[in-house]
Parts: C-alpha cells; structure tokens; sequence
C-alpha cells in the first residue's frame, strides 16, 4: 500500500511512490513533536530520542532502498547517506543500552564515534554527488 504524492514544485511536476512505512513514520514524528513541544518535559526528554532513532533509520533504509535504482556514484552517494543515518541512530540504540546498564551516559563518550561517523558518512554522500562533485 502506496501513496502517490504529485510533487508541487520543480519542471517535472512527478508523481512520487511513498511508502506507507514513511507515512507512518512521519505521523509517528508529528505526534512525538507535539508532545516535546507541549507535553510534559520529562516526557518530551524520554520521547524525543524514540522520534530520532524511527526518523533516522526509516530515512536511513529508503534512501539505501532508493538508491538501488540508480547508478554508479549517485547510488554510492545515496547510499552513503542512508548508511550514515544508520550508524547514527545506532549510536542512539548504544546510549539506550549504556543508559539502561549503568544508569548513566557520560556527555562525551566512546558513543560519540557513532554520531561522528554516520554524520560523516551523510555529509561525504552528498559531497559524492555527481553534480556536487565539480
């Protein structure tokens, strides 16, 4: 089940295939927004991190996903991108599970190297792009 979205701006007017895990997701952040936003802050502070981790990894997949379609360095550069969503919400994941073993996640920490890594990756990616790269 799809949704199709005609795309408001650009030449090509194109109708884009959205997948009805990405509509979730985004019903899923607009909901975890609303709540940061007007909820209680102790909630908002358990919340947020859950609306990162989904966003990140949805994105991470239909970006991978996608890029399987195209070729050569477009779909490295893509892929890039989505991997580095990937390692970054992990990152995400670990500071979950160091949180939950020790009670503590220091501010500056081995975690970090995940968050460093997946930016990296995301910004290298569209550095690669062919019509970024010069």
């Amino acid at each position: 089940m799809a949704m199709h979205v005609t795309v408001p701006i650009g030449s090509t007017r194109a109708s884009v295939r959205v997948p009805w895990y990405a509509t979730a997701t985004f019903a899923l952040l607009v909901i975890v927004a609303g709540v940061v936003m007007f909820g209680d802050p102790d909630m908002a502070h358990n919340v947020a991190p859950i609306g990162i981790l989904v966003g990140d990894m949805v994105a991470g997949v239909m970006f991978i996903r996608r890029a399987m379609r195209l070729e050569r360095a477009e779909r490295r550069a893509w892929t890039l991108v989505g991997v580095g969503l990937i390692i970054a919400a992990t990152g995400i994941v670990v500071v979950a599970i160091q949180l939950a073993i020790t009670g503590d996640a220091p501010t500056f920490g081995f975690t970090d190297l995940f968050f460093i890594g997946g930016y990296a990756l995301v910004l290298i990616g569209f550095a690669s792009l062919p019509h970024t790269a010069g």
